[in-house]
């Protein structure tokens, strides 16, 4: 074995990952989670209704979320049944901001989504929160209760400014689609439920 290889193993094996590489998918813990086999979202006010629908397709594509057996899958409006036991409902509000930081905030069984942020309580530093796909994403990444991350380019990752002003690009990573459906389970012949307390 070579000598890197060797530091490399050592490392691993003291439990420095953690520190060395992260973890780039986790969970937040909260008790907001539905228990039925579709998670809704009701468009309130967001002036876009394709941001929605682009942002609930991603987490529910096959690689990620097939047929809803890793997760209750997303639906728009009156796309599929709002009924079964427990079924979660997501309301959508639009805000036109500024947000504290944030182009979006997901409380309460609320997403709000920002027209434009303040970032670093910098009231001199004002974005548009044009990335609204993304930012919507990552809100319902919350919703199925994923934490933030350090790791760039994650869909939990914080919104950042790069450095010809615009906000990074993120997108949802397999290991947040292994980390939500880890939390979930399936009865026999049925769709994802919220795994019990």
């Amino acid at each position: 074995m070579n000598r890197g290889r060797m530091v490399l193993a050592f490392l691993l094996s003291t439990g420095f990952s953690a520190t060395l590489f992260g973890q780039c998918a986790s969970f937040v813990g909260s008790a907001n989670q539905g228990s039925g086999p579709w998670i809704n979202i009701n468009n309130v006010s967001y002036p876009d209704d394709t941001v929605l629908q682009q942002g609930a397709a991603d987490w529910n594509l096959s690689s990620c979320n097939s047929n809803g057996t890793a997760f209750p899958p997303f639906a728009i409006g009156t796309s599929q049944p709002s009924s079964g036991p427990g079924a979660q409902t997501i309301n959508v509000v639009y805000d036109a901001g500024p947000g504290n930081g944030e182009c979006g905030n997901y409380t309460a069984n609320t997403i709000t989504l920002y027209g434009n942020a303040i970032l670093g309580n910098d009231p001199n530093r004002v974005v548009t929160c044009s990335a609204s796909v993304s930012d919507f994403e990552h809100e319902l990444g919350h919703v199925l209760d994923l934490n933030h991350t350090s790791c760039a380019g994650y869909i939990m990752s914080s919104d950042t400014v790069a450095v010809n002003g615009n906000l990074t690009i993120r997108s949802i990573r397999a290991g947040e689609c292994v980390t939500a459906a880890s939390n979930w389970y399936a009865a026999p012949g049925q769709n994802r439920y919220a795994q019990p307390a």
